[in-house]
């Protein structure tokens, strides 16, 4: 550990050397061991168990048949204890000897003994157009003897002969006589299949730690700083912000990485097994660009936020924001559709599901797409998470202003412009329009966070601060502009789309959401100030409702219809027209107030 510990570089060794002192180093490698131990009992005995709690596991991850499916196909009852197979043998028996069962009895061998009645009837009363099946027919009706017994009405004359699995379904059947076999349930998996799930269970606990517990302990560890005030010390030390920035997150990143070390090491060598090692280079890649994206915003958020909450409510905010987004990811994974494969661009828990799926498993080629997006999202988390380590380095630096200069900024809306429109799937139908509005929809919440990053703060008094909002709010425009010339150039666009009262609405609704993101910065937070500006957020749904409804008018509209409200009520129409106004003169004067001077 001491020679690994020495070849840190400097600015990152005392912050390292802290999170291992009195020996933590060395618990943490043996619990790292130890879990890496579990993750390889997990996967093989998953694999190889015959009980009812695998059997169930390996069905829901989809790496085994259901079991009917199987019972059906081999025209065999499984059972899973001396009881039920001795009763299933009985069953059989009483077959064998009567050639049906007693009325209103029921059993797993009678079920799929009617089964395969059914499908035997149904063979010897259609004929196979195919002359190679032609003895199956003749084997099935000298099997079931009298045919004009039709126990399911008109399907029984129909055998699917077209279909293969069906035959060899048939083929079983007449190979008993009709009569099913019985078998004692195991694993129809071997080691090589528990290789599989070793790896993917490695590679899921690699994820976790990357994209969950490494940020989560960042972010933790830097409220903690921030809320005691001991960073003051660090900042006059001969290390830079950005060094003083990577160093406080390499303290906690390399704990999670003495855990990560194992199972990185597990994943590597089952997908080097599979053969699936440049699809696994691609995830890490993947992983490495997200993580670090994740590390650098959960600390910038641990700064932000730790003279104002306490380390545990922001711990706790994390991780349930984490699981979420990878409950969604993954939840999208198993939904298979190609329509919401892009989304990979701006969900990377899906990208990142997809890529270890991939490793050890195959994705379907419909939702191919998903790699796609996988790679666009991690080329802009590199520009993200560079933009990030910036913006963290100011902050750290103690010295007020901005955390992005323009230009920053400008690249950073840029990447988001694009990732977005590589999310949104290709629509046959008024794709502009979609692009253009759904777009601006997924942008607002990453826009508004830039134009964050572009206000001046400080640790000084409000009134003692200066910030220019019209020009930040031409900026924030010139984001939206920007999204609307790029799908107009890629994409082509739409005319109906530019229609002069929705422009107005989204107008509106971009001034409204960068004085609300102007206003959280620069003004101190007040229960009452931020009711108000939580109905102010709540309003731009309205605004953008009806800059959509306009957009998309395929007749002309009335003009009387600029306020929806007016439909239902002169007196809601009103109430609309002066929120309207009041909403943006309310958030300015309050600016105004609270500032030195907002020009």
């Amino acid at each position: 550990m001491n020679a690994l510990l020495s070849k840190l570089p400097a600015f990152a060794l005392p912050f390292v050397t802290r999170s291992l002192r009195g020996g933590r180093g060395r618990r943490y490698v043996i619990f790292s061991l130890i879990l890496a131990f579990v993750t390889s009992v997990v996967g093989m005995w998953l694999t190889l168990g015959s009980g009812s709690l695998e059997q169930g596991l390996r069905t829901d991850l989809g790496v085994e048949e259901y079991e009917y499916e199987v019972e059906r196909r081999s025209f065999t009852v499984l059972t899973h204890d001396p009881f039920e197979h001795q009763q299933a043998k009985s069953e059989v028996a009483t077959l064998r000897a009567n050639g049906d069962h007693p009325d209103g009895t029921y059993g797993q061998a009678y079920d799929l003994f009617e089964q395969g009645r059914a499908m035997l009837r149904q063979a010897a009363l259609s004929p196979s157009p195919d002359p190679a099946h032609n003895q199956l027919h003749l084997q099935a009706a000298a099997l079931i003897g009298d045919t004009s017994y039709n126990q399911y009405g008109g399907w029984d004359d129909s055998f699917a002969w077209h279909d293969a699995a069906e035959v060899r379904v048939l083929e079983a059947v007449l190979a008993n006589d009709g009569i099913p076999q019985v078998g004692a349930y195991s694993s129809p998996l071997g080691v090589s299949d528990g290789l599989k799930l070793v790896g993917l269970f490695a590679g899921l606990l690699l994820a976790g730690f990357a994209t969950v517990f490494a940020p989560l302990l960042v972010a933790v560890q830097q409220a903690q700083e921030r809320h005691e005030n001991t960073l003051m010390p660090l900042t006059g030390t001969a290390l830079s912000p950005r060094e003083l920035a990577v160093g406080l997150a390499a303290g906690p990143s390399f704990v999670i990485g003495i855990f990560a070390a194992p199972q990185l090491a597990i994943f590597l060598i089952c997908a080097l097994f599979v053969g699936e090692i440049f699809v696994a280079g691609a995830l890490l890649a993947a992983l490495a660009a997200t993580g670090a994206l994740f590390i650098f915003g959960a600390q910038l958020l641990g700064q932000l936020m730790g003279d104002k909450r306490t380390p545990g409510i922001i711990g706790i905010a994390l991780m349930c924001l984490t699981c979420v987004a990878w409950l969604a990811g993954v939840g999208l994974l198993g939904s298979n559709e190609d329509e919401i494969a892009g989304f990979a661009a701006v969900l990377p828990h899906l990208g990142l599901s997809a890529l270890l799926g991939e490793v050890f498993f195959d994705i379907p080629a419909s939702f191919s797409r998903v790699f796609v997006g996988a790679f666009v999202w991690t080329c802009g988390a590199v520009i993200l998470g560079w933009l990030t380590l910036n913006a963290l380095a100011r902050r750290v630096e103690g010295n007020g202003g901005v955390l992005l200069d323009r230009w920053s900024a400008l690249i950073g809306a840029l990447t988001c412009i694009a990732l977005v429109n590589v999310a949104i799937p290709d629509l046959n139908h008024s794709e502009a329009f979609v692009r253009q509005y759904i777009g601006l929809a997924m942008l607002a919440l990453p826009l508004a966070l830039l134009l964050m990053a572009r206000v001046p703060t400080g640790d000084g008094h409000p009134r003692m601060r200066a910030v220019p909002v019209p020009a930040l709010l031409l900026e924030f425009g010139g984001w939206g502009v920007l999204h609307f010339v790029t799908v107009a150039v890629v994409f082509g666009s739409s005319i109906s789309s530019l229609h002069p009262v929705a422009l107005g609405w989204l107008m509106w609704c971009t001034a409204v959401l960068a004085l609300i993101a102007i206003r959280i910065v620069a003004v101190p937070s007040k229960v009452a100030a931020n009711l108000w500006a939580g109905f102010c957020a709540m309003s731009l749904t309205v605004g953008f409702a009806q800059a959509v409804f306009w957009a998309e008018a395929s007749q002309p509209r009335d003009l009387g219809e600029v306020f929806a409200m007016t439909e239902l009520s002169p007196v809601l129409g009103l109430v609309q027209v002066a929120l309207t106004i009041w909403i943006p003169v309310s958030l300015v004067r309050h600016l105004r107030k609270s500032l030195r001077a907002i020009s």
